[in-house]
């Protein structure tokens, strides 16, 4: 590979939606020259379908670790040693960034990194204690405990991360599929199916059981109330629309 086909693997171990926001990231990493690869949790490894400029995806198998775990542990340490042997084969990396800064997440990336390779992002010593590489690093893992306090979007802070902020930045995703853009419609129209039965159940129950009032500890009838701050009046729910007879 010459100097600017560099494999560059990013580690994302989080949620659906900060694997998405590494967008920005994988354009301005592809227009500096590299070849970027993702490793994620194996249950979104179907959304690294919408980001563009994906060259390998290395779904890591957290719940089968997790499954093997219980069985024994060595059966889950020989699942991760074939997982990354298959990471090095299939994609090398020549650079390693990763994104999550969990201490499982360092570990495996100490662990993908090449020797002589280099570590961006959240890195682990030869002690096995945490370290951030650079100073955004700790800005981005300071600011995700407290997002609100942060001035910038996060898909911000990992560019300057990655290093890659002073190239424009691309936030475009890939549209879904035809088929799963249908399926998504599909359970869309079948959720809100369900919503408006819902809706027509609830109604049905408090209308035959009259108005209610929310009240700590449940819901009460709005007659049950009255009766509860006047246990003297004989009128009932009469006392709370009014009866013709008293006008």
């Amino acid at each position: 590979k010459g100097a600017l086909s560099m494999n560059i693997l990013l580690i994302n171990l989080t949620r659906f939606g900060d694997l998405l926001q590494t967008q920005p990231v994988l354009a301005g990493l592809a227009a500096k020259g590299e070849r970027p690869g993702l490793a994620c949790l194996a249950h979104f490894a179907a959304a690294t379908e919408l980001l563009r400029h994906v060259d390998y995806v290395a779904a890591f198998p957290d719940a089968d670790l997790l499954r093997d775990l219980d069985a024994h542990w060595g059966k889950s340490l020989a699942r991760l040693k074939i997982w990354k042997d298959e990471v090095l084969r299939g994609f090398p990396p020549d650079r390693v960034l990763n994104l999550t800064a969990s201490l499982s997440s360092r570990l495996l990336a100490r662990m993908l990194t090449p020797s002589g390779g280099e570590l961006v992002g959240f890195g682990m010593d030869t002690f096995g204690f945490g370290q951030n590489e650079e100073p955004w690093t700790a800005f981005l893992q300071a600011s995700t405990r407290k997002r609100g306090c942060s001035p910038y979007n996060l898909a911000d802070v990992l560019r300057k991360v990655a290093g890659v902020a002073d190239i424009a930045p691309e936030y475009i995703l890939n549209a879904p599929a035809a088929k799963v853009r249908a399926k998504i419609r599909a359970l869309l129209d079948e959720a809100l199916a369900a919503n408006v039965q819902l809706k027509a159940t609830n109604f049905d129950l408090l209308s035959a059981s009259g108005p209610t009032v929310m009240e700590e500890g449940g819901a009460i009838t709005a007659a049950e109330e009255v009766e509860e701050d006047d246990p003297d009046n004989p009128k009932g729910v009469d006392a709370l629309f009014g009866n013709d007879e008293d006008d």
